[in-house]
């Protein structure tokens, strides 16, 4: 570059990643923590009723943040490979249809987003009348996990390859300043 400097973007990607991971964690040690064996060697499990939901909530705050990740993921990918107006236009696409744009065709990874796409809606987007479905939180905050992992991996792949045509270099060449105020 000739004295320009390129784009620069601020974010706290990293923090919501390990936000949604710690939260998946605590969710899992928590519904560990509230089974344990039946005694005398007996079939099955004692649960242990926890009237905070406290494992049920991790699982919320997890989903959440795998969602803000992923939202997040997905904007600086998009920007870097299809330039600031080109992200623009897809910013509003679901994850599936965003990573079809980003060359991403792995059926099964499409499949996985949509999944926790719906569950991340369904769970907070809560209806009064929606029966469709039931899910687990701490199942579906799992996944969400294993959803990142993916998605963080497919579009690593796909930020390998050289701009899409038409992004210029100061559209494709974006610096990015992870930052989170440690404030107490």
């Amino acid at each position: 570059m000739t004295g320009e400097s390129s784009p620069l973007a601020v974010t706290n990607i990293h923090v919501f990643r390990a936000i949604a991971e710690e939260a998946a964690s605590e969710a899992r040690r928590l519904l560990g923590a509230s089974r344990r064996p039946k005694p005398d060697g007996e079939p099955g499990w004692i649960i242990t009723f926890d009237p905070e939901r406290k494992s049920f909530k991790q699982a919320l705050i997890a989903i959440a943040f795998a969602g803000m990740y992923l939202e997040a993921l997905l904007g600086l990918a998009g920007t870097k490979r299809l330039g600031l107006q080109g992200y623009r236009k897809i910013e509003r696409m679901t994850y599936e249809e965003k990573l079809k744009r980003l060359g991403v065709e792995d059926e099964a990874l499409l499949t996985n987003c949509k999944r926790f796409r719906d569950a991340r809606n369904e769970l907070t987007h809560e209806k009064t009348y929606d029966t469709r479905s039931i899910r687990v939180a701490q199942e579906e905050c799992a996944h969400a996990i294993e959803v990142v992992e993916l998605v963080t991996t497919a579009v690593g792949a796909q930020n390998s390859e050289r701009p899409e045509r038409g992004a210029s270099s100061t559209q494709s060449d974006w610096h990015f300043v992870f930052c989170g105020l440690g404030l107490s």
